[in-house]
């Protein structure tokens, strides 16, 4: 007999009902309730519920398929200066060295240009970005003591003028410069990065100017300071950035770093809740790696080995953000009546299991509806999958004869002893 699960939709349901609840078959049309333990989190906000026989007992389990979703996070790295070396009055370029952090490894920043004797190396003093700022920048530099500043002369006395140069010793997606005090309320100073896009991540009022944004974007290419700061980002893959600045002030400072997003994983694990006679449920985690967050994937319960037990597959909604998951996965349960398995699943490529009778499979959309159905008589459940074209193909899984039926088996079990 069938029972099924009452899930509450949301927190909004204020209903003095708990999140969820088992509606037992008593066989005359009735009911016993059972309340689920709210630890299993069944809120249908935060999870899907998808009921099959997992390991063939011929008691109902399910999968509770969590809605978390990865969130994505700015994981900044700013260069640590560790020397500098003033411009000299000639007109001789400055130098500056130091180490930026990518992806774990240590990257080489040199700076050639018009460094200042002004330069502040591993400095703490009240000059560091976040007191220029004058607001919260939580993917910026933070103090002098992490991040040292390189002091920029645009011109010196007598009109001479450098070239700006930042070279890495290993190649930099979208670099960052965070900036500051470039320019006065008086003095209009432009960093122009000639045919390289750059933009604005942030800027604001700093330390002179606490009323004014005074960062601009004047055109794709040039970023103009009245007395700014703020962070820029550059859009490309560098080994160098050539820029000129262009109007003379006494003194401002930029330093490089990055700024990559990275997903941080989703702390609401999905569950494989295997059911009992008395309808409770033993709950266990699946494995992170299997990516079936209900945020990325729909998941579709059957049997598509012919052991009498439920698989499930995966289709892929195409949102998943840098995915290299394929469009369908299917995971066949390695389960039995008697005791569980390591792994619970195994994780099998969509031709493994299926074979098409187009002789392709429609991977290519991945949002098109699946629906699920033995198609051909062996036992074996199949899907069709139809398009937005009105077009559909008819996916099988993959046959070696006719399956022995074994569902009656199931009609010898006693129900619950109420």
């Amino acid at each position: 007999m069938d029972d099924f699960i009452r899930q509450k939709k949301n927190s909004n349901d204020n209903s003095n009902v708990p999140t969820a609840v088992l509606f037992i078959s008593k066989g005359d049309g009735t009911f016993t309730l059972k309340n689920l333990p709210e630890s299993l989190n069944l809120r249908g906000d935060v999870a899907n519920i998808l009921a099959g026989d997992f390991n063939g007992d011929c008691k109902d389990d399910f999968i509770r398929q969590s809605l978390c979703k990865p969130t994505p996070q700015v994981q900044a790295s700013w260069t640590n200066w560790g020397s500098a070396t003033p411009q000299t009055v000639a007109g001789t370029p400055g130098t500056a060295s130091g180490t930026l952090m990518v992806n774990g490894a240590s990257v080489t920043v040199s700076y050639t240009g018009s460094v200042s004797a002004n330069s502040r190396i591993d400095d703490s003093t009240s000059t560091d970005f976040k007191t220029y700022a004058q607001q919260t920048y939580p993917d910026g530099p933070t103090t002098g003591d992490e991040v040292g500043l390189i002091g920029i002369q645009s011109e010196f006395t007598g009109g001479k003028s450098v070239a700006q140069k930042i070279t890495f010793s290993k190649s930099i997606t979208n670099p960052r410069l965070a900036l500051w005090s470039v320019g006065s309320t008086a003095v209009t100073v432009q960093y122009d990065f000639g045919t390289t896009p750059v933009k604005i991540i942030k800027t604001g009022p700093n330390y002179y100017t606490t009323n004014q944004v005074t960062l601009t974007n004047p055109s794709g290419s040039i970023i103009e300071g009245k007395e700014g700061s703020g962070i820029i980002e550059l859009t490309g893959t560098f080994t160098e950035i050539n820029f000129k600045i262009i109007g003379y002030e006494n003194w401002h400072a930029v330093t490089v770093g990055i700024a990559p997003i990275i997903m941080v994983p989703c702390t609401d694990p999905s569950t494989l809740n295997l059911g009992s006679a008395t309808g409770d449920f033993t709950s266990t985690n699946l494995p992170a790696s299997y990516n079936i967050e209900g945020a990325y994937s729909k998941l579709f319960v059957g049997d598509f080995n012919c052991d009498n037990i439920d698989d499930f597959i995966k289709q892929e909604n195409g949102d998943r953000p840098a995915s290299t998951e394929a469009a369908i996965t299917a995971f066949l349960s390695n389960m039995t009546p008697t005791s569980g398995a390591t792994p619970l699943f195994t994780k099998k490529a969509q031709e493994q299991v299926f074979e098409d009778t187009t002789a392709w499979f429609p991977s290519a959309n991945e949002r098109s509806p699946i629906y699920l159905g033995d198609f051909n008589g062996d036992g074996r459940d199949d899907y069709i999958q139809y398009f937005v074209d009105s077009c559909f193909t008819v996916v099988h899984a993959l046959s070696s004869g006719k399956c022995v039926n074994k569902a009656n088996q199931c009609k010898k079990v006693t129900p619950p002893v109420e």
